[in-house]
């Protein structure tokens, strides 16, 4: 349930980043958006991890 919770707030600081560069609060640099998009990732592939380990099944 953890990850879950960890998964919005996330995307609600992904989507405030996204707002800040729109706005030209902060430059865009493709690190930032490697950077938040591959913790997103880790996070998704912990709750598959998760549910598979819940089922019976070895993680990936």
């Amino acid at each position: 349930m953890a990850l879950y919770v960890l998964a919005g707030i996330w995307c609600v600081l992904t989507v405030g980043w996204g707002i800040a560069v729109m706005c030209k609060a902060l430059p865009f640099a493709w690190t930032n958006t490697v950077v938040l998009f591959g913790t997103f990732l880790s996070i998704g592939i912990g709750i598959v991890n998760n549910r598979r380990i819940l089922a019976g099944k070895k993680p990936w």
